[in-house]
């Protein structure tokens, strides 16, 4: 059992299921969208260079060799740069978000999460509020695994989409 109530806490109920209370900063995650597999095409190309002793074949295969680096370079550095780019869009999204929530006062979104996809959430103005938050319902969590107290906005596993 891990806590840091400014990122997440993670706690078991009296049943053994795992949970995990931590704050909500954005609603959307990147991910990486190249292609998987991309470094074996890098590994090919060592076996070209063997044949690169023998003058015309040697010719041939480095050529083949440029140009499947070349391909592999496109394949693996076009995602990489899309990649970062959506990276610092969502930071400047999240920046954004946090400041606007610090200065116009919006609640901020917390969620106990099971291991097995049931969810809550919450909505609590406030950083500290929300901290106090997740800290009380992550005691009643470990005390009776049912994520009680009067707060708003329970999801249920079905209707917990991410």
């Amino acid at each position: 059992m891990w806590s840091n109530a400014a990122m997440a806490t993670q706690v078991r109920d009296p049943q053994g299921a795992a949970w995990v209370v931590r704050r909500r900063w954005a609603h959307r995650s990147v991910r990486w969208r190249g292609r998987r597999g991309a470094g074996e095409i890098a590994e090919g190309t060592e076996l070209l260079a063997h044949g690169a002793d023998i003058p015309v074949v040697g010719i041939v295969l480095t050529g083949l060799a440029l140009l499947l680096m070349a391909i592999a370079a496109i394949v693996v550095i076009v995602p990489a740069v899309v990649f970062m780019v959506e990276v610092l869009v969502v930071i400047v999204i999240v920046a954004a978000g946090v400041i606007g929530r610090l200065l116009f006062g919006r609640p901020w979104t917390f969620e106990a999460r099971r291991s097995d996809g049931a969810a809550h959430e919450w909505q609590v103005r406030g950083w500290r509020a929300s901290r106090d938050q997740m800290l009380v319902v992550a005691d009643q969590l470990r005390a009776t695994g049912l994520p009680a107290g009067g707060m708003r906005g329970a999801i249920h596993p079905a209707e917990a989409g991410d």
